[in-house]
């Protein structure tokens, strides 16, 4: 998988292959507001459909994600990074990202979507988790929304 948009063009062999894949962890901006971010999804959503025009092939999402902590929307892709674990948690902004990513990448443009990331231990997450993992937080329950079209229910 290629990451990000930029990964997708410097990659000059996809004529070889049957799809193209990618990672999505591109920068959202300084400003954690739902309208800015949006307009950043946007355009990298807008590059992505004129990549896959452009090459004639399936297009699949491996990993969309973001951790649950404060600023987390400058460099999303901040994993194992030296004192990330600093930031205090942010499970709404986790969420709002989510949702925007969920509703940009809707429709028949692309093959699928994968999120990162979902443990093994059901009893991961939480509010006061800063990680990747949206299991036990608000992020949950826009996956939820998306993808059972069960909003609002518990």
């Amino acid at each position: 998988a290629a990451h990000n948009a930029d990964g997708v063009r410097q990659f000059k062999y996809w004529n070889l292959f049957d799809s193209i894949t990618l990672t999505l962890y591109p920068s959202l901006g300084n400003i954690p507001e739902r309208a800015i971010m949006t307009q950043y999804v946007l355009k990298v959503v807008k590059e992505l459909s004129g990549i896959r025009r452009q090459y004639g092939k399936s297009l699949w999402i491996a990993e969309v994600g973001i951790p649950s902590r404060h600023g987390a929307q400058l460099k999303p892709w901040e994993y194992h990074e030296e004192k990330i674990e600093d930031n205090a948690p942010d499970e709404e902004l986790q969420a709002v990202v989510l949702d925007i990513w969920l509703d940009a990448l809707k429709g028949r443009w692309n093959n699928g979507v994968m999120l990162w990331y979902w443990s093994s231990n059901p009893s991961d997450g939480g509010t006061e988790d800063n990680g990747f993992t949206m299991q036990n937080k608000l992020a949950e329950r826009v996956i939820t929304c998306h993808w059972s079209r069960k909003c609002g229910q518990q």
